[in-house]
């Protein structure tokens, strides 16, 4: 396995966490809003507890509750989700292995019940393995399994453009990303060539606060693990791994199978020191000519 150590604060433009404000508290709610749900519903709430930027727990409506654990180089190691209605139900555990240098190399997933995991329980995950020539140039390798699948991946990153190979069992997926000033203006998904469609982002000239968060969670190497293993963490919105806060994303094109594509309208509102303080999502779903409403997303910060 060869590995350059990179050069900071270069191709992706990493936002000085010296600046940073101090996360205490991010609470999001989700309200379906399609055209075809006539029922008032009780928007979905997460709520993402902080200590000094270190990402603590989530706890989900409906009683899904997530930990976050880290090692002694202050890395998540491990994140364990558990529903707080059936607590004699276990948990879902997600490991994390790293290598010297900080590279997330390893992933593991299982059932548990007190932190134990569960005779006869099976165990999924991924193995990674990375070629750096320089922070624009290089490749990464990921082969492992999931539910019944062998799953293969494949990143390659060169001249701006980093191409995603996924293969499920017999479903392949390429993605193709095209950056720009460390964001992400375009993305083409194809899958098994039946669903085509390209989306593209605008973004402002706030950097997000995904420096401060993902940061906190795997260190200085973040974007290669959110990449090989991206956490469902929503606290800001996709791409994860742009430097600056999203405005919207849009369907440009749509071929093959017309699958429903969620789109984005991201409103803003920020403190004294252009910190975000509420964002709102108007999410729409397009499918060919037809788009209806799908959701609005509401995320509140707090400070300490």
């Amino acid at each position: 396995m060869k590995k350059t150590i990179l050069p900071l604060l270069l191709f992706f433009g990493f936002l000085s966490s010296s600046n940073a404000q101090v996360l205490k508290k991010i609470i999001e709610l989700e309200t379906n809003t399609s055209r075809y749900k006539s029922d008032v519903e009780i928007p979905d709430t997460i709520v993402y507890n902080f200590k000094s930027n270190k990402l603590l727990s989530s706890l989900k409506t409906g009683g899904s509750l997530k930990k976050y654990a880290y090692n002694d180089k202050g890395l998540l190691s491990k994140i364990s989700e558990s529903q707080t209605k059936y607590p004699d139900s276990g948990e879902s555990i997600e490991e994390f292995e790293y290598d010297s240098n900080g590279f997330l190399v390893g992933t593991s997933y299982y059932r548990a019940k007190n932190g134990v995991k569960t005779e006869g329980a099976s165990t999924s995950g991924m193995k990674f393995e990375y070629q750096i020539k320089n922070d624009n140039e290089f490749t990464i390798t990921g082969n492992g399994t999931g539910t019944n699948s062998i799953i293969q991946k494949l990143y390659v990153m060169k001249n701006n453009v980093l191409t995603v190979t996924m293969n499920v069992g017999k479903i392949k997926t390429i993605s193709v990303y095209n950056f720009k000033d460390g964001n992400v203006i375009s993305a083409n998904i194809n899958k098994n060539t039946r669903e085509n469609h390209t989306l593209l982002y605008t973004y402002d000239a706030t950097q997000t606060l995904n420096e401060t968060i993902f940061k906190n969670l795997f260190g200085e190497k973040y974007f290669y693990a959110l990449l090989c293993s991206p956490p469902e963490i929503t606290l800001n919105n996709s791409p994860q791994f742009s430097k600056n806060i999203m405005k919207s994303s849009a369907l440009e094109k749509q071929i093959k199978v017309e699958i429903g594509i969620n789109t984005d309208n991201v409103k803003i509102d920020y403190n004294s020191n252009n910190f975000p303080v509420k964002s709102v999502n108007t999410e729409m779903v397009t499918a060919g000519s037809d788009v209806s409403p799908r959701s609005l997303i509401e995320q509140t910060y707090f400070y300490e």
